[in-house]
């Protein structure tokens, strides 16, 4: 059979082991190999061929336990949020509020005139009778319970309230009435590597659900299903979708905090909880099922890169196997178990993965213990082995006749080489015997007559195929007799030898054939079916020879060895000296790795070996018997690659390198040139044989990288130079703070080294950038109002030692000129409100409301900088201050020209014209008056900076461009309203309707006390009805024309009540009309 000689390393080993220790009795026996000895299979790794280990049966995985769950810190509980009401009947002022799983009704005293104060509610179809409030400062508080009753989805719930006593509606409203309350104690991963975590509490939950998710610096929205307990103690549960946003969290490594979404479609949510990955994902589990090993993890992120490692065991060997790989999917990894070593049959392998973070964890997996069932038939010659077709991978074939087992004309039929362990003179031999003409399917083996009679039992045997197919069996029973049968030595059809004879090794049939089936265990690899490389043959590479000739077990020798450089001078460093079986012994040993200082003794198999040192050829051959030996150790060679630290495939061209040894400073290359990486970013380096790698230093210098200086490596990566810059950002001159800078690399060198970056000003709009890659660069900045800010760019270079800033302008561009005829033609109305023959100081009053208002308007053009701090538009803005304008003159009108006011008015002609404006609080987000420490400083000071004034350098340049020209109480006061007025547009909750019901509750309480301190409350009462009647009817298309309105009607509601601070207006309400 010529063709490629399967390797069997680890019998001829331990046979020649064996022989050395032949004249001493022993109880067991194990491989032993010296230090630098390689794992099984490693050599056949190598091969053309490639080793393949594997098994067709699944293998049963435990699965891992899961770990306690990290402590949640509650971070905040949100504000209340307001149920809109639809229809409110006069005088029950209804309004609604969920906090948590209660619905809050209020409803004023004055709609039950005098009766029973309980109300039924009525939340989607479920009613609540008799329900009993508080009362306080006039208004009766209810608490609806929503975990009473059951529930469907309430994103778009009704809610009725009626009188319990005589069933009269008070009003309706409706709202979204869903609410979670989450706890991370029990929060785990499915079997789907999906997030589960418990509910403590909710109501009205159905369907997909947005939640906010963040780890460390990433977010994302990311849809919850509620699963529903089963019964017993079991919460409910939230099951998060695992979408490439989940992915993207858990890949942070970070905690996972959970949180309400910004989105109209998203429930309330209680203070956020926070759900650590790492702590409750658990140990991988490992399954091995058709050849494919699978890794399931919750924290394996597709697309992320991981190495998995699996450690096995065979004897007191441990083959490791290391995998990169790219995960395709979330929570596993995949990959072949072809040319795997998994280990020995029935011992478990270790699978660990890790990644970016560290390692994940590990798992075990078994590996198959099979070994085949041979028998020998009748005439003792041939042998029967159950599966060998399925063991060696040869199909079905069509009978697997005697006939297409002689002419060979079937793949079934084929010759096959068998190594038998025979039980002779008390010593167990194997022996190699060739070409056996094999049935395969059947599992038939013709063995030859001459020498070989089987006896029946106690026989093992290796079984290797033409294509390195490998089966183990074994033909029962013990060997309890000599068979008188002397094995072949010499050649039997030109195929038959002896690899080797194992004398005075079994103490026993028994402990024979627990040893035989260790060796077994070894030769294959960890199961019964694999594949092992053959070496080349006869005139392949290196001179190695076929075994065939007979041989008996193997002497050591004792060989001196001398390491020498060029000049003869010894090599004192220690090296790894690989002496390789040459000739008859190159197919059935290992080499033997010794380490070598100089000079030395080392003890090896009698055999002829090839000598090498470090893996470089010597050109020096080792005979047999030799007792001494000079090998002339080869110059250390070596590829250097420099790239840069940021990227490894941005190579280094250029770069100086000097190599300094204890002795000597290297500069040149292998060829003679200077030490420099050339154009591919590397170099080759030659240190001569003396010098002991580990005492090399490197130094790599580039005029355009930082200097590094490390051991002897093959690659090294630079870091490149970096430099300072400063980026200030403005608007018409005045520092913009929180504003997005975008410096975005224009030079080929920061683009090659991922220079640039994406940041933002601090609140004095300024930002320092360090370590940025040297090089051109482009600076812009990103005003929230692109639209009406025109923003320049500028370009700057980066240097290394000297800091760069640059100074980014935008230039807000808003035109008061197509609103000034509207303007004007207010103005003429406010003043109409006083142009009679009656007294006009209430209605200018009111009116000096609605001037201050407009005169806002004429400021908007110098306050680009509040405009686009707060991200809002300045044209929406103003026709939204016009339209409530308008409307608040409107209801003034009406107000002041009922019959009763027109009779007082005209009563008080004969008093002293008074000109009173307003000067009220102009606070709408806060409530009460604003002083000194709970705001108004921050307040001033936001507005000194934008209007320039201020010490600082930011300040006086602003002041060079814009001087304000503001002083006195009025312009304070209409700064504050300018302020008041920007934010409470873009306010993200400004909640409007709930603190409009609290200043009209506020006004109606202060107007019922004063009521008995004059004559008549006709001016105030009056504005008040039409400003309530107005917020009733919800005025304003779009937000921000409802915040505007609300703001107004707000100022308005500060004056009425600021009318008894004036005692000239006071003494118009003292007039007595007849």
């Amino acid at each position: 059979m010529t063709r490629t000689r399967t390797r069997i390393d680890a019998v001829a080993f331990t046979l020649l082991l064996v022989a050395a220790l032949s004249a001493a009795p022993v109880a067991g026996a194990a491989l032993g190999v010296d230090a630098g000895d390689r794992v099984p299979t490693s050599r056949t790794a190598a091969g053309s061929t490639g080793s393949s280990v594997g098994t067709a049966d699944a293998v049963a995985i435990d699965a891992a336990d899961v770990s306690e769950p990290a402590a949640i810190e509650p971070v905040g509980v949100p504000e209340p949020a307001a149920v809109e009401a639809n229809n409110t009947y006069r005088g029950s002022n209804l309004s609604f509020a969920l906090d948590g799983t209660t619905l809050e009704v209020s409803v004023s005293a004055d709609a039950f005139e005098g009766n029973d104060t309980s109300v039924t509610v009525t939340v989607a179809d479920a009613e609540y009778e008799n329900v009993e409030g508080e009362e306080e400062n006039g208004t009766y508080t209810y608490d609806v319970d929503l975990t009473d009753r059951s529930f469907g989805d309430l994103s778009d719930a009704t809610v009725t309230v009626e009188r319990g006593a005589d069933g009269e509606p008070l009003g309706d409203g409706e709202g979204d009435l869903r609410y979670v309350a989450l706890t991370s104690d029990g929060a785990q991963f499915d079997d789907q590597h999906r997030l589960v975590v418990p509910i403590e509490e909710s109501v009205g939950l159905e369907g997909d659900l947005p939640f906010s998710l963040e780890a460390g610096d990433q977010s994302a929205d990311v849809n919850a299903t509620l699963i529903e307990s089963e019964g017993g103690d079991e919460p409910d549960r939230l099951r998060f979708d695992r979408s490439s946003d989940f992915e993207t969290l858990i890949g942070t490594g970070e905690d996972v905090e959970i949180g309400a979404a910004d989105a109209a479609d998203a429930p309330r949510v209680g203070s956020p909880v926070t759900v650590s990955p790492s702590g409750i994902a658990g140990d991988p589990r490992v399954s091995l099922a058709s050849g494919e090993i699978t890794v399931l993890h919750p924290l394996i992120v597709s697309g992320n890169e991981y190495v998995v490692t699996i450690e096995g065991t065979i004897g007191d060997r441990s083959p490791t196997t290391t995998r990169r790989l790219t995960a395709e999917t979330g929570g596993e990894v995949r990959f072949s178990a072809e040319n795997l070593v998994l280990g020995a049959p029935g011992s478990n392998a270790t699978v660990t993965i890790e990644g970016d973070g560290g390692t994940i964890g590990s798992d075990t997996v078994s590996v198959d213990d099979r070994v085949l069932d041979a028998s020998v038939d009748a005439n003792t010659s041939t042998v029967t082995v159950d599966g060998l077709g399925d063991a060696l991978g040869v199909s079905g074939t069509d009978g697997g006749s005697n006939e297409s087992a002689r002419n060979g004309s079937d793949a079934s039929s084929q010759a096959v080489d068998v190594y038998v362990s025979w039980e002779h003179n008390g010593s167990r031999e194997f022996v190699l015997v060739e070409d056996v003409p094999t049935d395969v399917e059947n599992g038939k083996l013709a063995f030859p007559e001459a020498g070989y009679e089987l006896t029946g039992s106690g026989h093992d045997l290796l079984i290797v195929t033409e294509e390195n197919a490998t089966a183990a069996a074994s033909i029962g029973g013990s060997v309890s007799a000599d068979t008188g049968v002397e094995p072949v030595t010499g050649v039997v059809g030109g195929g038959v030898g002896l690899i080797g004879t194992a004398t005075s090794f079994f103490l026993g049939s028994t402990l024979g054939q627990i040893i035989i089936g260790f060796l077994v265990v070894v030769v294959i690899g960890g199961i019964g079916v694999f594949k092992l490389t053959g070496s080349s043959d006869s005139n392949g590479s290196g001179g190695r020879g076929r075994a065939g000739s007979a041989g008996g077990g193997n002497s050591m020798m004792r060989v001196s060895v001398d390491l020498v450089d060029a000049n003869g001078d010894p090599v004192d460093t220690t090296r790894t000296v690989v002496f390789e079986p040459s000739g008859r012994m190159a197919n059935a040993m290992n080499p033997q790795k010794k380490q070598i200082a100089g000079s030395g003794e080392v003890q090896i198999p009698a055999q002829q070996y090839y000598v090498s040192v470090d893996g470089s050829d010597t050109g020096t051959t080792l005979p047999r018997g030799q007792e001494s030996i000079r090998i002339q150790v080869p110059p250390q060679q070596g590829t250097i690659t420099v790239h840069s630290a940021r990227d490894e495939d941005q190579r280094i061209v250029d770069a100086e390198i000097r190599c300094r040894t204890p002795e000597d400073v290297i500069t040149t290359d292998v060829n003679g040139d200077e030490l420099r990486t050339d154009r591919d970013g590397t170099t080759t380096l030659e240190l001569p044989p003396s010098v002991d790698a580990d005492s090399v230093t490197l130094e790599v210098e580039h005029d355009r990288y930082e200097s590094a200086e490390t051991g002897l490596q093959r690659s090294i990566g630079l870091e490149p130079k970096t430099g300072t810059l400063t980026v200030e950002t403005s608007i018409d001159g005045r520092a913009a703070g929180n504003v997005p800078v975008s410096v975005r690399p224009t030079g080929e060198f920061p683009r090659a080294n991922d220079g640039g970056t994406e940041t933002r000003s601090d609140e004095d709009g300024e930002v320092t950038i360090d370590d940025l890659v040297i090089g051109e660069y482009r600076v812009t900045a990103s005003f929230t109002s692109d639209a009406i800010v025109d923003v320049d760019e500028k370009s700057v270079e980066v240097v290394p030692d000297e800091p760069r800033r640059v100074s980014i302008d935008g230039s807000f561009d808003f035109d008061l000129a197509p609103y000034r005829s509207r303007i004007d033609e207010l103005n003429e109305e406010i003043a109409d409100l006083t142009r009679s023959n009656r007294d006009g100081a209430i209605q200018y009053y009111y009116g000096s409301v609605l001037t201050a208002t407009l005169d806002l308007l004429s400021e908007f053009p110098d306050q680009g900088l509040l405009f686009v701090e707060h991200g809002v538009d300045p044209d929406e803005v103003t026709e939204a201050v016009l339209s409530a304008v308008a409307d608040a003159i409107e209801y003034t009108r009406d107000a002041m020209t009922t019959k009763q006011n027109v009779d007082l008015f005209g009563a008080c002609s004969s008093l002293r014209n008074e000109r009173i404006r307003w000067e009220g609080d102009p606070s709408v987000l806060e409530d009460g008056d604003r002083g000194a420490g709970d705001g108004s400083e921050d307040r001033r000071g936001r507005a000194d900076r934008r209007s320039g004034r201020g010490s600082g350098r930011r300040s006086e340049r602003g002041s060079d461009r814009r001087p304000s020209g503001r002083a006195g109480r009025g312009d304070d006061q209409r700064t504050e309203m300018l302020e008041e007025l920007i934010a409470v547009v873009a306010a993200e909750r400004a909640d409007h309707r709930g603190r409009t019901a609290d200043r009209l509750e506020e006004t109606e309480a202060f107007l019922s006390e004063r009521r008995g301190e004059v004559s008549t409350v006709s001016p105030v009462r009056e504005q008040y009805d039409r400003i309530k009647d107005h917020l009733s009817s919800n005025p304003g298309e779009t937000r921000t024309e409802k915040r505007v309105q609300f703001v107004v009607a707000t100022w308005m509601l500060d004056a009425v009540r600021r009318v008894f601070d004036h005692p000239a207006l006071v003494d118009r309400l003292e007039e007595t009309v007849f």
